[in-house]
């Protein structure tokens, strides 16, 4: 595809029947200047083939194309059946030769079309916007990314070149009890001394990117942040094995 390299590490997944799914970009990612290429990011899926069930055969669910230089910076995170990603637009105009450029947040699912027919998938409309609700605010129609902004509440700030994002868990809290409390079914004072436990906070989920010189200060950094807070993945319980008990 116009004789751009693939450089970021390609993610693979699989879909609800097992079949491994692919998504990768092109773009060079030394070269992040030049304005006059077209990349894309990909997503696929390998299927069985119908005449031979044991072979293999791949599946184009979506492609975006970026254009005028824009690709994929850093690698690409997935996390609860959404990609997400940056992307890196270079300055185009010969009179702002002192601009930075501009950044873009994506958040696009695995498997799904922006458009359907039939049922199926039309890979040319790219992928379905999958940012999370909070990010969806204020977007106009269609737009799958959020760019930075001079906004007091934005994301990142206008100018911010941001190379990759990942997505990380924030650890479980455990509220104890002191040792010296009254058992509630003994209604007596804790001989033992053991400790039980009086709240728990679940694990949480972020998106977090650096962001350069503009950004959060991170204590001992010197590279800003920004990060937004990920719904949980949904869960499902899952039947290894079954047993009948007579009694």
């Amino acid at each position: 595809y116009a004789g751009q390299p693939i450089e970021t590490q390609p993610v693979l997944s699989v879909n609800d029947l097992g079949n491994v799914t692919v998504a990768f970009s092109t773009g060079d990612q030394d070269l992040v200047t030049s304005a006059d290429q077209l990349n894309y990011v990909f997503s696929l899926t390998e299927v069985p083939q119908e005449a031979h069930p044991n072979e293999t055969e791949t599946k184009v669910n979506w492609y975006e194309e970026l254009h005028g230089g824009n690709r994929v910076t850093g690698p690409i995170s997935i996390f609860a059946g959404a990609l997400y990603f940056s992307t890196y637009q270079p300055v185009t105009a010969a009179h702002a030769v002192c601009d930075t450029g501009a950044s873009c947040l994506w958040g696009l699912h695995y498997l799904n079309s922006a458009e359907t027919s039939g049922g199926e998938n039309v890979p040319a409309s790219g992928g379905a916007q999958a940012l999370p609700e909070a990010l969806t605010t204020g977007l106009p129609s269609g737009q799958k990314c959020v760019p930075g902004s001079d906004d007091e509440d934005a994301l990142f700030a206008q100018g911010a070149v941001i190379f990759g994002v990942s997505v990380v868990q924030l650890p479980s809290c455990v509220a104890e009890d002191s040792p010296d409390f009254t058992d509630d079914f003994t209604g007596q004072n804790n001989p033992s001394g053991h400790r039980r436990i009086q709240s728990i906070t679940p694990a949480s989920f972020q998106l977090v990117m650096q962001t350069g010189s503009k950004g959060t200060e991170v204590e001992g950094g010197q590279t800003k942040v920004s990060s937004v807070p990920l719904p949980p993945p949904n869960t499902s319980p899952r039947i290894d094995s079954w047993a009948a008990i007579i009694d």
